[in-house]
Order: C-alpha cells, then sequence, then structure tokens
C-alpha cells in the first residue's frame, strides 16, 4: 500500500497497515529455499504430521499404501521439494495405475540417478515384491539414499550401487551446472579422458 494512502486512517489503524508493510518488506528479502521450508512445514504441521528435527535435516513419517515409511530431509538441499513432488504430489502414482491396468508382472526396478532413495521407496509400497537397483553416483546423494532405504528396507531387496549409468563403460564428472545446482541437479558428463572420478556403467 502507497505511504500516501495512510492519512486515510486513524493512528490506531495506521499500526497494523505499517507493520504489514514491514512483514512484506522483510518477506521479500527471505531466500527461496527457506521460503519453500517454511511452506513445507506449516503444510506437514497442519496436516498433523509429526516432524523431528535433526541437526542436519528433518526426519518425516509418512505414510505409503498404509505402511508407514521414514525420510530424512536434509537442510540446504533440493529433499524437500523432490519429497513434495514424489511423495506429496504423487508423481508416480500415473506410472503405478498404468502398471496394474497392463497386469505388467513387475519384478525389478532400476532406479538410475536415484538421489535420497524418495522414487524406489515410493514404488516399493505398491511392488512389495519387486527388487531394485538403485545407481547414484553423488556421494552426499548416495550417503542420503543408503540412510532412507535402511530405514525403511528389510533384507535384500535393494541393491545401491554408487556408479553412473551410461551407454558404455567410462571414467565420469560430475555437472551441477543444471537449474538450481543443489543435488536433484547434479548430472554426468564424459570427460574425454581416463581421469573423471565417477565410474559410469551399462546395463
Amino acid at each position: 500500500m502507497s505511504f500516501g494512502l495512510f492519512k486515510y486512517f486513524s493512528s490506531k489503524e495506521k499500526w497494523p497497515l505499517l507493520l504489514e508493510a514491514i512483514e512484506y518488506r522483510v518477506s521479500k528479502k527471505i531466500p527461496g529455499d527457506i521460503r519453500i521450508k517454511k511452506a513445507f512445514v506449516q503444510r506437514m504441521l497442519s496436516s498433523g504430521i509429526q516432524l523431528l528435527k535433526q541437526d542436519n535435516g528433518i526426519k518425516v513419517e509418512y505414510d505409503i499404501q498404509g505402511k508407514k515409511n521414514s525420510f530424512f530431509l536434509r537442510n540446504d538441499s533440493s529433499d524437500i521439494s523432490v519429497f513434495t513432488q514424489i511423495i506429496l504430489g504423487n508423481e508416480y502414482k500415473t506410472v503405478v495405475d498404468i502398471f496394474k491396468k497392463l497386469n505388467l508382472p513387475i519384478k525389478r526396478f532400476v532406479d538410475a540417478g536415484a538421489n535420497a532413495g524418495f522414487s524406489s521407496l515410493y514404488l516399493a509400497a505398491f511392488y512389495p515384491e519387486a527388487e531394485f537397483v538403485c545407481l547414484e553416483p553423488h556421494p552426499g546423494n548416495f550417503a542420503a539414499l543408503t540412510n532412507n532405504i535402511s530405514q525403511n528396507i528389510q533384507g535384500n531387496r535393494f541393491l545401491l550401487v554408487q556408479k553412473a549409468l551410461w551407454n558404455k563403460p567410462a571414467q565420469l564428472s560430475g555437472d551441477n551446472s543444471f537449474r538450481d545446482g543443489k543435488d536433484w541437479s547434479f548430472s554426468v558428463k564424459e570427460t574425454g579422458k581416463s581421469t573423471g572420478d565417477i565410474e559410469g556403467i551399462t546395463m
């Protein structure tokens, strides 16, 4: 609101308007990541979902297909956005519905670029007998993947591989130049040399 309009309000009415203007200006300075996290926390708590604050992130207990799963969302990462898309937004529900409509006997999933494991955990809830091969080359993502899978899956249904899927055996290097540069944007590229620090493997 323009400050020129203040003359039409009493002193008592001006204070709430002034506070609103200050709050608006301050909120515009808040980084986007913090706004996303705030909206996520508010959404979870208003839905009655408990969050457990930990040193380097938030632990979320969330039901998929009637089964409780524990998800760890790292600070300063894209985990909240990925969790919102895949778990809250049911991003893969259409795929599951197509599989069921076609009556496909799904026995194995290959999750290439598994990130923190949310896609595989979502699909595992619908296919409790299926096996999963999860490839994730990024060290931080692989640690998060290992943590999330170990919290939820018993037995040896999941094979976790810290390598990248490629069209031939190759040494690759990481690339964070896509999108916002956060961990969900991580990709690999061929260096043309044998000095890359990521091993690329074929199917």
